[in-house]
């Protein structure tokens, strides 16, 4: 079982690019997709939640200090075997 998580941290033409190409990316059932995300930068892009085909999202309240710190929290809440990280 694979975990690949997206991790958002800024709101900008770039996110939005990069969540639509995660959310095009097909996979089968043993791999699981997360795109982790601040509920700001949510709610700045009007990300429908209602519409993420065989993505979870994981809301953030704060944005971590650095990229190294958010992969760690990410890593707790893994559930595969293997996890792939992309920021």
């Amino acid at each position: 079982m694979l975990d690949i998580f997206l991790l958002v941290s800024r709101d900008d033409e770039y996110t939005i690019n990069s969540i639509n190409s995660f959310l095009k990316i097909e996979t089968n059932p043993e791999i699981n997709k997360y795109i982790s995300i601040t509920k700001k930068i949510i709610n700045t892009i009007n990300l429908n939640k209602q519409s993420l085909e065989n993505t979870k999202i994981i809301e953030h309240d704060f944005k971590f200090k650095t990229a190294r710190e958010h992969v760690e929290n990410l890593v707790f809440r893994a559930k595969g075997e293997y996890v792939m990280h992309l920021h």
